[in-house]
């Protein structure tokens, strides 16, 4: 999986952050759970159909709809992990070019990735 991941990265030919800070089109890798962990939401249980994951999804969509216009998307969200997956994606893109990351990229890099979790 990661060689497949690196392939595609490569032939996009775009920025990749951390790396490049900069211009515009960067990819940054985005991890739903840690968005939602750092948020102190609940960040497992809210994929699936039954009562739980439901409820748990409820939650998460409440404070979403309290910092974002969930509008006609409620019900959506409310029904499919998927789509608050990809709200939550928006975020770490926003973290990444506002710069209104959870934890800041030091400036002397390991070389390892990092996910972007806005603050």
């Amino acid at each position: 999986m990661t060689a497949a991941c690196l392939t595609l990265l490569h032939r996009a030919g775009r920025p990749v952050w951390p790396w490049s800070l900069s211009g515009t089109g960067r990819i940054a890798e985005a991890f739903p759970a840690a968005q939602l962990r750092t948020w102190q939401l609940p960040f497992a249980g809210y994929n699936g159909d039954d009562r739980r994951a439901v409820e748990t999804r409820r939650k998460i969509v409440e404070v979403l709809s309290s910092s974002i216009g969930v509008g006609q998307w409620r019900d959506d969200l409310l029904a499919s992990a998927d789509a608050v997956d990809a709200v939550l994606c928006a975020f770490a893109a926003i973290a990444v070019t506002e710069n209104r990351l959870a934890v800041s990229v030091p400036s002397q890099d390991d070389g390892e990735g990092w996910i972007a979790v806005h603050e």
